[in-house]
């Protein structure tokens, strides 16, 4: 029977150790750079969404959910340039700072939420964590965190439902000060996996999810794996 040793080492290291030969395949969400698919054989496997998640325990869970963030509102937070408290941001008098949790290893989940901020990788400020499972672990722990992860990562692996312990942040995309009915429901189609085709706005904030190995490698055995 054969065995697969699998870790969680982001995108860009993924990709780095297939060409180098360490590993015999990837599963990886960021953009292949030009001039090295020739190298690879690559096989697109799926949409994967990202998005912004917070504590369940949340203070503000509430407001947050009624009214969801702006883009601006994000930039400034992930930027850490003129960063408002959650009190700031949902008309209350407490000043409870948002503390932003980041991907600490290179991953395509950060090159999506920065493309979609319209801002470099290098300008996101916060508490950076190695791998997805500890990032999504730290957010669970603390009330006023805001950080983000692949869809995936938001449910539970054995129910398939989100996990107690997380929610989404939903996205002002139209800026109206609220979550109307519309982006409402498109929240709750979420709960049921299907994060493709909610139209243009989500579609910023999703990448291709993408098998690869080196191209004189063969696997066959590997790729009747990944693709079924």
């Amino acid at each position: 029977m054969s065995k697969f040793n699998i870790n969680s080492i982001g995108s860009d290291l993924g990709q780095k150790e297939v060409l180098q030969g360490k590993v015999d395949m990837a599963m990886i969400s960021s953009e292949i750079p030009k001039g090295i698919d020739t190298l690879l054989q690559i096989v697109p496997v799926a949409r994967l969404g990202v998005v912004p998640i917070i504590s369940s325990k949340n203070p503000y869970l509430k407001e947050i959910l009624h009214k969801g963030m702006t883009r601006d509102e994000l930039v400034s937070l992930f930027t850490n340039e003129n960063p408002k408290t959650w009190g700031d941001l949902y008309g209350k008098p407490q000043k409870d700072p948002v503390k932003i949790y980041i991907r600490a290893d290179s991953s395509g989940a950060t090159k999506v939420l920065v493309k979609y901020l319209w801002v470099e990788v290098n300008e996101i400020k916060g508490t950076g964590i190695e791998g997805e499972i500890k990032l999504v672990e730290a957010i669970k722990t603390d009330p006023l965190a805001l950080g983000y992860c692949n869809f995936i990562y938001a449910l539970d692996p054995v129910t398939k439902q989100f996990s107690k312990d997380i929610q989404i942040l939903p996205i002002d995309f139209n800026q109206n000060g609220m979550i109307d009915g519309k982006r409402r429901s498109l929240i709750m189609l979420l709960n049921f996996n299907v994060p493709c085709g909610l139209g243009n706005s989500l579609a910023l904030l999703s990448a291709t999810y993408t098998w690869l190995q080196k191209a004189n490698l063969i696997h066959g055995k590997l790729l009747s794996f990944c693709i079924g």
